[in-house]
Parts: structure tokens; sequence; C-alpha cells
């Protein structure tokens, strides 16, 4: 697999998607165009910074925390996602992933030991046609990158979870599958993802 990935390489070389530069799907230049987040967010669709992980009009939201790491306006950003979700290219995931761990490090947030990686499901049908979720793909860079294992779905009860996701708008879509983990007996969802916006 790795030789034929070379062969590949050497017939399509891979080029920045924003300043078309030889040697990475994104170079290091373009990816320090995104700025991270300096903050935690509230749970609220309006971004507004709070001292607090809820305000009162989220507390009936199942997700505990959210964490974002950049605003998914960033014309780069969204230039990441449409080369995801229309051209396929699983390695731009590598960069999501590190504007998610460079935002942790940021705002000095450490995730305990105790905590388990999950992250939200997608349509059977997108993900043949697309060969992969890219939820999936974060959560697995995550779980190697801060050593927490990737949650078992018949094991949830009694677990700290943290769920991830591509983007956060309106929010509905990550506190649903939220929901079904509290159900289930979970018992702290956190939600981290890429953008929002």
């Amino acid at each position: 697999m790795k030789y034929l990935h070379s062969i590949l390489d050497l017939l399509f070389p891979k080029k920045c998607i924003n300043c078309g530069k030889h040697g990475s799907l994104l170079c290091d230049d373009c990816l320090s165009l995104i700025e991270i987040n300096p903050f935690q967010f509230c749970l609220c669709e309006i971004p507004q910074k709070f001292i607090l992980p809820k305000c009162k009009s989220c507390s009936e939201k199942y997700l505990d925390e959210i964490y974002s790491a950049c605003d998914a306006n960033n014309f780069i950003f969204q230039r990441i996602i449409k080369n995801i979700k229309e051209k396929y290219l699983i390695d731009l995931c590598l960069p999501l992933s590190l504007l998610i761990l460079n935002h942790l490090q940021i705002i000095n947030k450490n995730i305990e030991k105790d905590y388990y990686i999950d992250y939200v499901p997608i349509n059977i049908k997108e993900k043949k046609r697309k060969g992969f979720n890219e939820a999936e793909e974060i959560a697995k860079i995550i779980s190697k990158a801060c050593s927490l294992p990737i949650l078992k779905q018949n094991d949830i009860k009694d677990k700290n979870i943290i769920l991830i996701d591509l983007l956060y708008t309106t929010g509905e879509e990550i506190d649903y599958h939220a929901k079904i983990l509290k159900e289930n007996g979970a018992k702290k969802v956190i939600g981290l993802v890429s953008g929002r916006g």
C-alpha cells in the first residue's frame, strides 16, 4: 500500500490547495493564515465568549462544553472543507486535527486521561460514496495525539466522552449525538470541532 501511495505521489504530486506550492495539500504558510480561537465559546448559536461553558440559554443542551478551533468563515478553512466534501481529499483531515490540538494548547485545556474519543457518524451512503467520515478520521488523529481510546459503542455507561465533529453551526447534529450518548449512560460529553460559524 505504501508503494502504491509512492507511485501516486510521483505521478500526481501533492500541491497546496491555496497557493499551489508542491509538497502537501496545505502548506505550513497557508495553514498559519487560519487564526486559531484563543478562547472557549459557549454553546450558543451566536458566537460569544463566556467564562462558564454554558450560559442560561444553553442549559437544555446535552453537550456539557464545546471547543472550536477556528472561525469556519476563514477562506482557507472553507477551501479545506470544500476539497474534503467535493474532492474527497482525506489527507486534509490532518491540518484540521492540528488546528484542534493547537486550539487546546492555546487555551491551556488539558484533557484528563479518563476520557474516550467518539465522533458524529454520517449517512452510510455518504460514507460509501466518499470512502471515509472526516469526523472519524479526525477522531483517530486526536486519539493518537492525546493517547485517549476510541469509544466502543457497546460500552458507553459512566464514560466521559469527547465528541468530534467537523463543524459547529447551529449545533443540532452534534448535540443530538450527545443526547444519544447521555441516554445510553455517558457521564459527560464535550464537543470538539475544527470550525465554528
